[in-house]
């Protein structure tokens, strides 16, 4: 993959404004689809919405758009209120799924078409002003030599590009993105990741995006809302996300985990159906029915029993997956449970490559966390 990072210094006038929601509500009819979220996104942050699909993040999105009005609450841009203002009275724009480019207009008429919106060409000097921003906004995404194109004449990469050079040539405050990257292919998608991220380190422009793909928010976010129920889960870098989830929900969301269910039988103690494990401190009473979750890169699986103050769990090899640099091993252990463990393949025990052969998983008490059983598990996409 070849990545450059785009001039952004044409583009880069209106800088980042914060965006602060407060007590917000939204429903239709008896469904509530946001649910009383506070949040604060920092002036020129990078911050992903992350939930399923139905948990609220689009409705939260297009009630920063002005496309919907909240039930209750506020929500704020710069520390002013928006409530009340339609779409083209906000300092934001927004880029959806379907980017929505009109077929019978030029890629250079596509982006230009909001800047003509606003009255740029009230005035002779103004049209010039509109092709110069509208040629700035297209090289800045790499799209210059296509300005004269129809939009169905440019593959789904080229179309997302102009999608975004048409929001951005209006220099908004907050850009709103609506999992514009998940109609491509896994490569493109990849690619663009990076070069969306390296755009909106450019700009400085604040960009408030939509996923239910957990390792795209992963990948690009300067922090991590995950959102359940129309109600935020938790807010934080990816690395305190992915490492230190908050909940059952978000453990299993973020990235691939192992649930062993189990009763706290002391602090720091769960036994478990196929034996006691050492875990992290929990405040959680003695005798709580608890899911305990570990992570398959924590996981070492051995052929021999591991040694030490290791938690080890025995069982047998179910599959074994070679995912380039990384192989997979699936282990059911004596009360049927499934253990997924990854490694790097440098690092595989080679004794343990033969589907069916008695083996052991071993996991270290600080990699295992506690939460209620109460707590349901989210499922990664």
């Amino acid at each position: 993959m070849s990545v450059l990072a785009p001039d952004t210094s044409a583009l880069a006038g209106a800088g980042g404004g914060s965006v602060d929601i407060t007590g917000v509500v939204k429903r239709f009819g008896t469904s509530t689809a946001v649910d009383g979220i506070d949040l604060h996104v920092r002036s020129g942050e990078f911050l992903s919405l992350l939930g399923p699909s139905g948990c609220g993040k689009t409705t939260l999105l297009r009630l920063l758009a002005g496309f919907e009005q909240p039930d209750a609450g506020d929500l704020a841009i710069d520390g002013t209120s928006v409530l009340g203002l339609p779409p083209h009275r906000r300092p934001v724009n927004t880029v959806f799924q379907a980017y929505a480019l009109f077929p019978h207009m030029t890629v250079a008429e596509n982006v230009a078409y909001g800047l003509r919106q606003k009255g740029l060409r009230r005035k002779r000097v103004e049209a010039r002003e509109i092709r110069r921003r509208v040629g700035e906004a297209l090289e800045m995404v790499r799209m210059g030599e296509h300005a004269q194109r129809s939009p169905n004449a440019l593959s789904g990469g080229q179309q997302q590009r102009v999608a975004l050079a048409r929001a951005l040539v209006n220099q908004p405050q907050v850009l709103l993105l609506d999992e514009p990257l998940s109609a491509l292919d896994r490569k493109l998608r990849e690619e663009m990741q990076v070069e969306l991220k390296l755009l909106q380190s450019g700009l400085g422009t604040t960009f408030v995006f939509v996923t239910h793909d957990q390792e795209e928010a992963l990948s690009m976010s300067d922090r991590i809302a995950v959102v359940l129920d129309g109600r935020l889960q938790q807010v934080g870098v990816p690395e305190d996300v992915y490492a230190e989830p908050a909940s059952a929900f978000v453990a299993g969301f973020i990235g691939k985990q192992n649930f062993l269910p189990g009763h706290l039988v002391q602090p720091g103690v769960v036994r478990c159906p196929d034996g006691t494990l050492a875990t992290r401190a929990t405040d959680l009473p003695d005798g709580s029915a608890v899911l305990a979750a570990v992570r398959p890169e924590a996981v070492q699986v051995t052929a021999a029993e591991p040694a030490g103050a290791t938690n080890r769990v025995r069982g047998r090899l179910a599959g074994v997956a070679h995912l380039g640099d990384t192989v997979q091993r699936v282990v059911v252990t004596s009360s049927g449970l499934e253990v997924l463990a990854r490694s790097p393949r440098v690092a595989a025990d080679p004794g343990t490559g033969e589907v069916g052969a008695e083996v052991w998983c071993g996991f270290a008490p600080e990699h295992v966390h506690v939460f209620p059983s109460t707590q349901t598990p989210g499922s990664a996409p």
